[in-house]
């Protein structure tokens, strides 16, 4: 107990007792937020336990990791399942075994993140596919922001450095500073009759992950729903997925939005089993 304590000071200080500094990229530090953001947050940790029995030497890829298998759960499902709590418990009794090595246990979770999952949900990879193409994914908190910054983290440039500096500004933009979730097709739109027209039209691709994007909170009261502002407003973003919206803001239609749904549903799919 006084070693894994030991390590939570040293993780603090980012210096080890054997002089070594923790290198983590913003990606890595990304994750670590994104396990807080899941309805598992309770083991973020694990990664003071990982250290302590195996050293730093695999730690991004176990962050990762488990950061994926938290995400598919907490987006597939409402709430938090004891099926997940079940794994944990396996995991960490795994981890603790004496002929078990780091290889053991980040191939542990890739099996646990690929198995059927319970209640019926069947295939994972199909699963999280059906949420991110068929479902209203803004009702709910957590899955609306875990699809959304996960989709923005993947737009960025290098968010494999490992500069102090711009792994500060990764995390500022995507998880410290305050963000909307912004529609690019407005859900209330200031004419009424096309507000209702909208509704009808569009049905979920509203608040799909084809009409939604992580925006800031500053940049998105000023712009409302008025669509020149809003080409400003995404010009102005700090956000890469923001900015190459900018110029189809004006002839955003419920094809391209579609069209988008099934490039972002691609790209987060691939990442969250590639």
């Amino acid at each position: 107990m006084e070693k894994i304590i030991e390590v939570r000071y040293q993780w603090q200080q980012g210096k080890f007792s054997d002089e070594s500094e923790l290198v983590l990229s913003a990606e890595d530090y990304c994750n670590i937020h994104l396990i807080e953001l899941s309805r598992y947050s309770r083991y973020n940790y694990l990664r003071f336990l990982f250290i302590n029995r195996f050293g730093k030497e695999r730690l991004s890829t176990f962050l990762n990791q488990l950061s994926k298998y938290f995400s598919i759960y907490s987006i597939v499902f409402d709430k938090s399942i004891y099926h997940v709590q079940t794994k944990m418990f396996n995991l960490l009794k795994k981890m603790y075994e004496s002929n078990t090595s780091s290889d053991d246990i980040i191939n542990l979770i890739n099996q646990y993140i690929k198995e059927p999952m319970q209640y019926e949900k069947g295939d994972s990879r199909q699963a999280v596919s059906n949420v991110l193409n068929f479902q209203n994914i803004v009702y709910n908190a957590k899955k609306k922001n875990i699809i959304c910054r996960t989709s923005a983290m993947l737009d960025e440039d290098g968010i494999k450095t490992t500069n102090g500096e711009q792994i500060t500004k990764f995390r500022d933009i995507l998880f410290r500073n305050q963000i909307d979730i912004e529609h690019i097709q407005s859900v209330n739109h200031k004419d009424i009759i096309l507000r209702n027209q909208i509704q009808n039209e569009w049905g979920n691709n509203l608040n799909s992950i084809g009409n939604l994007v992580v925006l800031e909170y500053s940049i998105n009261r000023k712009i409302g729903n008025n669509e020149v502002k809003k080409i400003d407003g995404y010009k102005q973003s700090q956000f890469k997925s923001v900015n190459k919206l900018a110029n189809d803001v004006n002839t955003w239609t419920i094809e391209k939005c579609i069209n988008r749904k099934k490039d972002e549903s691609e790209k987060l799919l691939n990442y969250w089993f590639g």
